[in-house]
């Protein structure tokens, strides 16, 4: 009665993406082990459309079952049962998020501080917000559907009628003494909410143990996480799973300092962010110079995870895949060559996100992004977590390269 048409599977259930099988012949019994969330497709006389099964909701039947009967034969076996087909067939086509350059998708700025409004007589130093509006779009539906990036940092916003505000973005714009602004939109995905890490949400694994061995974040109780996907930002670098954060409660996540580049993201932040919320002792005359110590404290991190650079997205998709892709570099700084989609966000050293738009040159398109610049930290040549400081100086015989950038898949097959 039923018959096997096709079959996809994703060997992570939250963060895969849905593959094609060929599994007619496969032991059933082993399905769930090697494939790991398995959909079949399957005909029989009544529905010559093929309707979608989801393995896992039949895989307690299979007690009993002989380990060499396929999965074609223990369908055949079915006969006339009833088997619980997904009421609506899946297309599992892919929705990805975008990326727009801000100023060119027609985007406007003003400088507002934080407790004052929009034309408020202070100066630009004093206003450190950043109010964004659109013609086409209202503040709640921009904060609905994106995530504000402020020269390679993400950035937690929030909205008023005056528009939607940017935390700290005209701060870095004076830090950077750059206005490169970006927004990856989730229009396609789903809406997002952003939720800020407070000091009472940061935990260490024990009252002994310091932070820098492993910091517990835990989400408060009114978010509602049923169904959704969870990405951090931390220090303004977008982490969409891997080894930077791992979930270990129902609403707690491990955050593993040593996974976090933390050297050479502190060094490179500190010529674009304000990062006083750290503690760090400034010397005038070597600014980049820190105390491994102090970098390494429970003032500092608690300082990096509750700046405005730090923060949850909670992202309406119950699954949500990431991939990286290389574009290819042209030998120019910035500047590379892309023969598949212009609108993904694009990561460059350390996992910033660089801004960006295109170009046609001899029928080839190509990305003008922002700097892209990898230092060669002298202090990466030795076991710097040992010294007592480091600074940001580099090794004199390669002091930095422009490097390579990767496209970044990420989206939802549901």
């Amino acid at each position: 009665m039923y018959q096997l048409v096709s079959a996809k599977y994703r060997s992570d259930r939250k963060a895969g993406r849905w593959l094609d099988a060929d599994v007619a012949n496969i032991p059933i019994t082993t399905l769930t082990t090697v494939y790991g969330d398995v959909l079949l497709f399957i005909t029989y006389p009544s529905a010559p459309a093929p309707k979608a099964l989801r393995f896992d909701l039949v895989a307690y039947t299979l007690n009993g079952v002989g380990p060499s009967v396929t999965v074609q034969q223990w369908l055949t076996a079915q006969g006339n049962k009833t088997l619980p087909f997904e009421k609506v067939t899946p297309t599992l086509t892919p929705r990805y998020v975008a990326y727009v350059q801000a100023w060119h998708a027609g985007y406007d700025f003003v400088p507002r501080p934080r407790n004052g409004v929009v034309g408020a007589n202070m100066s630009l130093w004093e206003q450190e917000d950043l109010i964004a509006t659109h013609p086409d779009f209202t503040p709640a539906y921009i904060n609905d559907y994106a995530l504000f990036q402020v020269n390679g940092y993400f950035h937690i916003n929030d909205y008023t009628d005056a528009g939607c505000r940017v935390l700290d973005g005209n701060r870095t714009v004076r830090v950077s003494n750059d206005n490169q602004i970006g927004l990856l939109s989730f229009e396609d995905i789903g809406k997002i909410i952003k939720c800020p890490i407070t000091t009472a949400m940061v935990a260490a694994q024990n009252a002994d143990a310091p932070l820098k061995d492993a910091v517990y974040v835990t989400l408060p109780a009114h978010y509602d996480l049923k169904g959704k996907t969870i990405l951090m930002v931390i220090g303004g670098y977008l982490h969409a799973g891997g080894r930077a954060f791992t979930q270990v409660g129902e609403r707690t996540y491990k955050v593993q300092m040593q996974n976090l580049m933390l050297l050479d993201r502190y060094l490179e932040s500190q010529k674009h962010l304000d990062l006083s919320s750290m503690g760090l002792t400034q010397y005038a005359d070597n600014p980049s110079l820190t105390s491994v110590a102090e970098l390494y404290s429970d003032t500092a991190i608690r300082g990096w995870l509750t700046m405005s650079q730090s923060f949850f997205v909670i992202v309406d998709a119950p699954s949500f895949f990431h991939a990286l892709e290389p574009v290819e570099y042209s030998g120019l700084p910035g500047r590379y060559y892309t023969y598949a989609r212009t609108d993904a966000p694009l990561m460059g050293a350390y996992g910033r996100a660089l801004d960006y738009h295109t170009i046609q040159e001899q029928g080839t398109t190509v990305i003008c992004a922002s700097d892209n610049v990898r230092h060669h930290y002298d202090a990466n040549r030795r076991q710097w977590q040992l010294s007592k400081a480091i600074d940001g100086g580099s090794y004199p015989a390669n002091p930095y390269r422009h490097t390579h950038a990767f496209v970044r898949l990420m989206g939802t097959e549901e």
